[in-house]
């Protein structure tokens, strides 16, 4: 568990980010969430699936918005 621990700041994780998916509390991933679906377990395994896939949609957003066009047109023309 320590090796995890280790690769995962090593990757970027930050300690809160740990401390959220060790528990589930995220509020941003629990925000996005309905109501009613938002008391999550951490040891049922279901729970942790709609935990773990909804921080995914909001990573991918949260990059989609950072994106700007032009600067990604920019970077491929000089590639080109």
């Amino acid at each position: 568990m320590d090796d995890l621990i280790s690769e995962l700041l090593a990757f970027g994780f930050t300690r809160e980010e740990l401390s959220h998916l060790e528990k589930l509390s995220d509020p941003t991933v629990l925000n996005a969430l309905p109501p009613g679906q938002r008391n999550l377990k951490h040891n049922v395994k279901k729970d942790v699936v709609v935990y773990m896939n909804t921080w995914a949609t909001n990573l991918e957003e949260k990059l989609l918005h950072s994106i700007q066009l032009n600067e990604l047109v920019d970077t491929c023309l000089m590639k080109y």
